[in-house]
Formats: C-alpha cells, structure tokens, sequence
C-alpha cells in the first residue's frame, strides 16, 4: 500500500471515529469502536514509518512523490495535534460538566431529601391547623361566655348603682335627721341651763326661808309661851326649806346628768355627722368607680366582641388555609413522586456522565499515544514540544502554542504542540525521546530531571515576572481563616507534581506544624488550576492550592474571585522550565535557546507571555530543598 493511500486511510479513520463520537450509542460500544479506530491508526501510521524506510532506501521513488508523502504526513501531524487539544478541551469540559452536574445532583438529592420533609412537615402543619381550626373554635365559645358575664358584670354593677343611690338617699334623710336632732339637743341644752338657772334660785331662797326660819324659832324662844305656836310654824317652814333645798339639790344632779348626757349626745351626733360626711365621700368615689368599672367592662365587652368577631374570621380562615394544605399537600406529594422520578433520572445521566468521563480520558489517551507515535514521524525541520494542560487545553492552544510557533518559524523550524494528560506522561514522553521540548511545572522539571537527565533551558516571563507564589485558598464564607481551619476539612490540589499545586501547599502546611498527610478529610487532584479555583467558588471543595497567576487569569475572565480568601502564599518560585531531552543536539537546542530570547514581539497573539530569559538545572534547587 502506498504512502498517500495509507494517509488517506488514516484520515478516514480519524473522520470516521468522529462520525462515531456523535452518535448516540452505548458508551462501551463507542470504546470498543473507538478503540479498534485507533489500533487500526496506529498500525497504519506505524505502516507508513515502515514504507517511508523502503521509499528512503529505494532508488526508483520520485522525488516529487515523497515530498506529496511528506506533506500529507505534516498535515496529519497538524491534525493531530488540533484533536489532541480538541479531545484534551473535551476532557476537560467533561470534567467540569461532570463537577457541576454532580452539584446539580447533589442540590438535587437535598432537594429530594427537603421534599420528604416537605411532605412530613406539610401533614404535620395540615394536622396543626386542625387542632387550631378547633382550639379557635373552643375560643369563640370561651369568648361567648366570656361576653355572656361581662353583660351579667354590668347587670350587677347597674344594681349595685342603683344600691348606692338608695344609699344616699337614706344618708341623706340620715344626716337632715342628724341635724335636727342636733338642734334639739342644742334646745335641750339650752333649757337644761335655764332650769339650772331656775334651781339655783330656789336653792338661794331656800337658804334665806332656812335662815329665816332659824331666825322666827329664835325669836319664838325669846317670846316664851306666846311664841310657841309661831316657833312650831318656823319649824315647818325650815322643814320645808330643807326639803326644798334637797329637792333642788337632787334636781341639780338630774339636771347636770341631763346636761351631761346631751353634751355626750351632741358629741355623738357630731361625730355621726363627719361619718356621714365621709359616708357622702366614700359612696361618692364608689359611685365614680362603678362608672369606671362599668365603661371599662363596657370597653372589654366592645374588644370581646372584636375578638369574637376576629376569632370567627379566623376560623373561617383557617378552614379556608386547611383546605388550602390539602391542595398543597396533593402538590407536595406529587412534586415528591416527581422529584424521585427526577432523582432516578439524575442518578442514571450521574453514571453515563462518569462513563462519558470515563471515554474521554480513555480517547485522551488514545489520542496522546497517536500523537506520540506520529512524532516520531516528525521531519528534520520539525521541533515537537510536550504541553501538560496546566490551564485550560483551549488557552494552551490559543495563548502559548502560537507563541512557540512564531520562534520556532523564526529560525525555520516548524513546531509541532503534544498535549499529555499530566505530568508524568510529559515527563515519560521527553524521556522516551519522542517529545523534544517539555514545558514542565518547577516540582515536574525536578523529578523528570532525576529520572531522565532533562535539561532545563528557558523559563517564561509572565506579566513582566519571573518567578511567582503559591496561594491556598478558601471562600470567605466558609468560616475558614486560618491553615489550622483547615483541618477534618476537603482541600483540592493540582496534581502531585505541582509545585504551587502540591509541593509549596505542603510547605507552607509543614511550615505551621500540620502534617498534610493526617490534616484533611479528604484530598483531590483536579488536574489544573482553574479547576482548583472553581472548585473552591462552587464548595466542591472546602479550600485549595493554586498560584497568583491562575487567580488573577481568573478575576480577567470575570470569576468573582472576591468571595475568595487567600489563606497563606509562598515564597517567589522559579517559573515553569522549558527542559530538552538529553538527546537532542546541542547545536539545534542552542539555537533554540537563542531564538527564544531573542524574540520578544508575539504580533497578533494575545498572550501573557512578554519573553523568556535562560536559567539552568541550579535554578531549581530551591525546588529540592522544599
């Protein structure tokens, strides 16, 4: 089989798995379809290495034809590499697509989890309504007795008015007798004295008739016989005298005891006045107390009366909310149904999510292998450089890919991009010799360093920088302030050969006396640092490790990197290392080097990129000693 036909053939099976990924077919078949493709590409790729050894040897080829063979081979190699960015963009819209549908189901399952609480709560509420429909109901009628004794209450208190106005009534005839008897007594007083009067002035002339009749029995003496008879009638009359005086002696005594007892009489009266008069004040202040106590009944009644009127409109309402809750008792246990049913669906696109992963990294791979394979295809003129997708594949592809190939193009060299899944797959394709040029993290540089003698060249400038810090990260919110928050909690890294993603985080744990070994719940790998960024904003994560290039990359395509809190940051880091394998040529990695610090203008491509400077392998021992 000739060369051209070969390529054709391997073009064809490349639309053709195309063709396939579109298809809706079970996810095992697609493997299993895809996975033929691919063998059968590599068998024809390895074919055409075989051909093109013949073709080199042969001495009947045209030269006009493997210049055809080579140009179909280079634009293979430029297929390639646009579906090995493609699929690697793929992978990691798969990725994210994965992280966010698992979010969306895992509010789903809260969701499902609510609405059965939805569904106990709404029963729970609905049977409260009922015990309120009937406690409102037991309270109208609490309130209608209440209403009945208040209106017995002002019963009462109009008899107990008309009672104090009978009261006062009598208290008043009382005290108009009270004053009459007063005045009598004041008469009787006043007699009493007039009589005094009188019985002292028979008691002044009984003592004259008594010394007048001692005088008349004196003189009768001194008359003899003849004043016998006139001494017998001076005994009488001083008889009498006497008898007057103790008759009058005994009514003064009367008269003083009569006196006596009218003045005690009238001191009770007076006294029986001020206690009416005070009666008067006492039935006065009662009568303005019922009337108090009658409007503020009266008041109570009216808001009784209110409240019943309430107390009625409210259980009209709240039969009205009880026949509401059962409608929405129905809705609620249909969107419970419904949200199982969802639940069900959820979990069935969870796994063909995960097995639609699953194929993309096994396509990545794939596709890693082809590209590797058809590098080795790679013409004289052609320098193939090895990418890990540290950022997103399509950045990669749109930022520093042309980047490289304006330099290369400058010397004229042609460069050809391989996009690996991680670094350790850069690490093996620079090492196994058919990726020339690997763009290597500073932790990535170092171990493909000892384990396969790569040589650091170059190290890129970024934003006017040569160096750059790792930060771990937590959102705001989260209650995390410190590195020791962070323990029993779920903290995202790049991948173990990231330095800011990895080793640095590590340190700058070490640092505080944490063993990030024993700190966390649970640790992922999330293959970039985008992917740690947004896992932190979308709480997948609880915090993580990245650098201060990646968030600011971020903040410049509009995340909101502002309910983000950087915990700790590291000290400068050397940046990435552009390191050849220890194969290639001397001269071509010199001349290499020299172009790439001699181009400092990327006209027409937006990049971060503002040139490169030279460093080498002791550039990197802080790396080690960390």
């Amino acid at each position: 089989m000739s060369n051209k036909k070969i390529l054709a053939s391997v073009i064809s099976l490349m639309i053709l798995q195309i063709i396939i990924l579109s298809l809706r077919i079970n996810t095992i078949m697609l493997v299993i379809l895809f996975a033929i493709g691919s063998y059968l590409i590599i068998y024809l790729v390895w074919s055409f290495k075989v051909n093109s050894s013949v073709i080199s040897r042969g001495s009947n080829n045209d030269s006009s034809t493997i210049k055809d063979d080579s140009t179909i081979t280079s634009k293979m190699f430029t297929l390639l590499e646009s579906i090995g960015f493609d699929i690697q963009q793929l992978l990691f819209l798969s990725k994210d697509n994965t992280g966010a549908f698992n979010q969306l189901a895992e509010s789903s399952y809260n969701v499902a989890k609510d609405m059965e609480q939805n569904v106990a709560s709404t029963q729970e509420v609905n049977a409260n309504v009922n015990q309120l429909v009937s406690n409102f109901d037991k309270l109208n009628n609490r309130i209608m007795e209440i209403e009945a004794f208040l209106q017995k209450s002002l019963r009462m208190l109009d008899e107990n008015r008309n009672t104090i106005e009978s009261i006062n009534i009598f208290k008043e005839s009382l005290k108009e007798e009270f004053t009459v008897a007063s005045l009598n007594n004041k008469s009787l007083e006043e007699y009493s004295n007039v009589i005094y009067q009188t019985v002292d002035y028979i008691k002044k002339m009984s003592s004259q008739i008594n010394l007048l009749a001692i005088n008349a029995a004196i003189e009768s003496a001194r008359a003899g016989e003849a004043g016998k008879t006139f001494a017998v009638v001076a005994g009488e009359i001083r008889k009498l005298a006497m008898e007057s005086g103790n008759a009058t002696g005994e009514i003064e005594a009367i008269i003083n005891n009569i006196s006596e007892k009218i003045q005690h009489s009238s001191s009770s009266m007076d006294k029986c006045s001020e206690k009416v008069l005070d009666l008067d004040q006492v039935l006065s202040e009662s009568y303005k107390a019922i009337n108090q106590i009658k409007n503020t009944i009266n008041d109570v009644n009216t808001e009784v009366l209110n409240l019943r009127t309430m107390a009625e409109d409210q259980v009209s309402s709240l039969k009205e909310i009880d026949e509401a809750m059962g409608y929405v008792a129905g809705i609620v246990e249909n969107t419970s149904g419904i949200t199982f049913n969802s639940i069900q669906l959820i979990d069935k696109q969870k796994d063909k999510n995960n097995e639609i992963l699953d194929f993309c990294t096994k396509l990545s791979e794939m596709t890693e292998d082809m590209q590797l394979i058809a590098s080795s295809l790679k013409g004289e003129n052609e320098i193939v450089f090895g990418v890990n997708p540290f950022t997103v594949p399509q950045i990669i592809k749109d930022t520093y890919v042309p980047v490289l190939e304006t330099i290369c193009k400058s010397i004229g060299y042609e460069a050809r991009t391989i996009i690996v899944k991680d670094y350790d797959a850069l690490a093996d394709g620079v090492g196994n010799g058919v990726i020339d040029i690997g763009w290597f993290s500073p932790f990535a540089y170092v171990n493909a360093n000892k384990k396969y003698g790569v040589e650091a060249l170059l190290s890129p400038m970024v934003n006017g920088k040569v160096s750059y810090k790792g930060y771990i990260i937590a959102r705001k919110d989260s209650g995390i302030k410190s590195l020791k928050d962070l323990k029993n909690k779920h903290f995202g890294y790049v991948d173990v050969n990231s330095a800011s993603g990895y080793l640095y985080a590590n340190y700058l744990l070490k640092e505080e006396g944490l063993d990030p070994n024993r700190l966390f719940a649970k640790a992922s790998y999330l293959g970039n640092h985008d992917n740690v960024i947004k896992a932190v904003l979308s709480k997948e994560v609880e915090a993580g490790a990245t650098y201060d290039e990646a968030f600011e990359s971020a903040l410049s395509r509009g995340v909101n990197t502002d309910d983000l809190i950087i915990l700790a940051r590291t000290p400068d880091i050397p940046k990435d290392a552009l390191a050849a394998k220890k194969e290639l040529d001397k001269a071509i990695t010199e001349e290499l080097k020299k172009a790439f610090l001699g181009v400092k203008d990327y006209p027409g491509i937006n990049t971060p990129i503002e040139g490169f400077i030279a460093v080498t392998d002791e550039t990197y021992d802080m790396i080690r000693a960390v």
